[in-house]
């Protein structure tokens, strides 16, 4: 038996809340999910991220001007600077991010769950 036999791969969903733009930030707020009984995750998890310029994420977006960081709740790991990496979670499922640009694009926030999902934030759009 292979010593991973016993380990758990969470199978979540997240919703995104998308804020106003406000001095050229974004706030998205994310809230992870259990996908099997739709509650909010009541442990902290880790997930991969990156932006899209595509509602199905199959495009990764230029950096945003400004960057992206992270707000109140949760830790953002950046591989690639700016455009992708892992967020974790607070203890409640939690994240919440804020993109920040200068121009007029539209981003995706990409989520890769642990089990592969695809979770798409709506569109991200700068005026």
């Amino acid at each position: 038996m292979s010593k991973f036999a016993n380990q758990r791969i969470l199978k979540l969903d997240a919703r995104f809340s998308i804020g106003t733009e406000t001095a050229n930030a974004i706030p998205v707020s994310i809230q992870l999910k259990d996908r099997e009984n739709g509650n909010e995750l009541g442990e902290r998890a880790a997930v991969h991220w990156y932006l899209s310029s595509n509602a199905n994420g199959d495009v990764v977006a230029s950096a945003p001007s400004g960057g992206i960081a992270i707000g109140t709740d949760g830790v953002l790991i950046e591989w690639t600077n700016n455009v992708s990496g892992m967020a974790i979670s607070e203890a409640d499922g939690d994240i919440d991010v804020v993109i920040t640009d200068t121009g007029t694009p539209t981003f995706y926030l990409v989520l890769v769950m642990p089990d592969g999902k695809l979770a798409v934030s709506g569109p991200i759009t700068f005026a």
